[in-house]
């Protein structure tokens, strides 16, 4: 933390002398960059039956991004990123039709490290996502996504990047919360350290009244129970099983802690990796602990074949789950990728599977998938 202070100050009493530079300086770049996945998915049982859907923004959301950086002069660049994510199949904007919803900050760069306000990703996503099963899967969250790692973002936030010293980083967000409430105010570090071809990441979250997918723990998890609390309900017309909770009537807890351990290895055309996160969430007068371990790999069959496999172990309270997801890509080129995944979820008896709390839950203990997309960069 003292290194993260000395940073902050060099970069605020820097400001008087390339405050004064820019004015002769012209020198700034924009780039537009994004993102296009679309594809058809067939899942094996959702409420009861079979479903196909043109699924997009699956492999990585579905995006349109401005970055630029301006050179300030004595090694100091202003920079900022904005970036929407939509849907491809009706082209609304997503993160609850926010313009810029996906990231949106502002900040300043040099050798002491990077410092940055606004809607942007957690440190704790930073340093751990690249060991996740995501690599072999666009549907292969962690169950629930409870806990963040895939895309944890922190409104209203300040964040520290440290510059890479001799293979080792680290970083620090706060975010402020959002209200006079200060709802989902948290703050995380994360660090990683890579020499040749091993990396490892390590990383720490917490978020005070948290929102988001825990607002409702049956409809991502199949989970009928938890911290105590009965999720479902019958309705009394059909008998069929709802949900006691929604965006309007959310699930709420006090607070959610979130710690994680990941590692690779690169041994040429096949990369390992693995990781294990444990959220912990106080509510109701109680707590209680989600653990997820994973293995994964990507191995570089040919120059354009890719074929990339992720274990997931998850436990919560009483309940485990068991998936296994496959990816198939071919490159057709060095922006558009063909690819065919796959992803088989087994939950303990009496819980609804539901893979990666993207899909309706299953009417048994099973749920899985295939999908046939496309991806393009640009």
């Amino acid at each position: 933390m003292k290194k993260i202070g000395m940073a902050i100050a060099a970069l605020a009493t820097s400001m008087p002398v390339f405050q004064a530079q820019a004015e002769n300086i012209s020198n700034t770049k924009v780039s537009i960059y994004g993102r296009l996945d679309a594809g058809v998915t067939t899942v094996s049982n959702e409420a009861g039956g079979r479903n196909y859907r043109l699924d997009d923004g699956v492999y990585g959301a579905n995006r349109i991004g401005f970055k630029g950086e301006e050179d300030l002069g004595g090694g100091t660049q202003a920079l900022f990123v904005l970036e929407n994510s939509f849907s491809l199949g009706d082209g609304r904007a997503l993160q609850g039709g926010a313009l810029f919803g996906r990231q949106s900050y502002i900040g300043l760069r040099n050798d002491w490290g990077t410092l940055t306000l606004g809607n942007q990703y957690s440190s704790l996503t930073d340093f751990l996502v690249w060991y996740t099963g995501l690599c072999a899967s666009g549907y292969a969250f962690h169950q629930g996504s409870y806990d963040n790692v895939s895309g944890d973002r922190l409104r209203h936030s300040l964040k520290y990047q440290s510059p890479s010293m001799n293979g080792f980083r680290y970083g620090a967000t706060y975010g402020f919360g959002s209200g006079t409430a200060q709802r989902d105010k948290g703050w995380n570090v994360g660090a990683q350290y890579e020499q040749g071809s091993a990396s490892i990441g390590v990383g720490y979250s917490r978020h005070e009244r948290p929102v988001g997918a825990i607002s409702n723990p049956y409809r991502s998890t199949g989970m009928s129970s938890f911290l105590g609390q009965s999720l479902v309900s019958a309705d009394p017309a059909t008998g069929q099983v709802v949900s006691r909770y929604s965006p309007a009537n959310p699930f709420r807890v006090d607070r959610q802690d979130t710690w994680g351990l990941g590692g690779s290895y690169n041994f040429g055309k096949f990369t390992l990796a693995a990781d294990t996160i444990d959220t912990r969430f106080d509510g109701y007068g109680r707590s209680s602990h989600v653990r997820v371990y994973e293995v994964s790999d990507i191995h570089q069959l040919t120059e354009r074949t890719t074929l990339a496999a992720s274990y997931q172990h998850t436990r919560a309270e009483s309940t485990r789950w068991n998936q296994l997801s496959l990816q198939l890509s071919y490159a057709l080129s060095k922006r558009t990728t063909l690819y065919l995944s796959g992803d088989y979820l087994r939950a303990s008896s009496g819980t609804k599977a539901v893979i990666g709390g993207v899909f309706a839950p299953s009417s048994s203990n099973k749920q899985s998938d295939l999908r046939m997309a496309v991806l393009h960069t640009f």
